[in-house]
């Protein structure tokens, strides 16, 4: 929000309020709360495993597999399945805008989830 907005919003009795900069996307690629008609759709962040291996900064390259493409946690889970089916991706790892690990999406956990009634 500008800090126009967050000063109107002072001026209306609200407490904490704070200028974020990064943005919308960053928000949600955190997993803070969102509002409005989409907030009750899960996402990629929702869906990603937590329990990933992750490679060590002293292991070597050729030890590691190269590095796949990566997807944001905002992204629809009907897209990332949708994605994943088409590109034949049996897995995404999902990161935050600055390269954080949120999770690994399987393409079968996308496929199921974008299936289920709301």
């Amino acid at each position: 929000m500008s800090p126009r907005a967050a000063w109107r919003l002072e001026s209306l009795g609200f407490g904490d309020v704070y200028d974020y900069v990064a943005g919308k996307l960053d928000w949600m690629a955190a997993g803070l709360p969102t509002e409005g008609t989409n907030a009750q759709h899960p996402r990629a962040g929702d869906v990603a495993r937590k329990d990933v291996p992750t490679a060590q900064l002293d292991e070597r390259l050729g030890d590691v597999r190269p590095g796949p493409s990566t997807f944001r946690p905002h992204v629809s889970i009907k897209e990332m399945a949708q994605k994943m089916t088409q590109h034949q991706l049996e897995s995404s790892p999902i990161t935050t805008l600055d390269g954080r690990l949120v999770g690994l999406l399987l393409q079968k956990d996308a496929v199921q989830k974008a299936g289920e009634k709301e």
